[in-house]
């Protein structure tokens, strides 16, 4: 069996590595078609914000982490967006999918009194 070299090393990963960031968003478009058709059928509750993250550099990610329950089981989901004007343990309104329990989606993140007069 033939050695390979340290180059056609590099070349095999440099191929792999592109291969994933053209694979990557086709199978993320995939996963958020399904969820939002399992939120075609939904229903609203109230959620609890756990985590806000505010990234630290210039291209970073804003998201929070929710909680909320369906017959005494909990779940919880990330977002994306910016929450950084609300407060850890504040409600937020999300709907979830009657089918699939744990795919679920903030609705209204101002929905305490306190943040109505932040709606647009």
């Amino acid at each position: 069996m033939k050695n390979i070299s340290t180059k056609s090393w590099t070349k095999i990963i440099g191929v792999l590595i592109i291969l994933f960031f053209l694979v990557y968003p086709f199978f993320q478009n995939l996963v958020e078609a399904n969820d939002d058709k399992l939120l075609e059928d939904a229903i609203e509750t109230k959620g609890v914000i756990v985590k806000i993250h505010t990234p630290k550099v210039i291209h970073g990610s804003y998201y929070g982490v929710f909680s909320y329950s369906v017959n005494n089981k909990n779940y919880s989901f990330e977002e994306r967006g910016d929450f950084s004007l609300l407060n850890l343990k504040d409600t937020v309104l999300i709907r979830y999918s009657k089918k699939d329990h744990s795919v679920a989606r903030v609705t209204d993140k101002y929905y305490l009194e306190k943040y109505k007069h932040l709606k647009r």
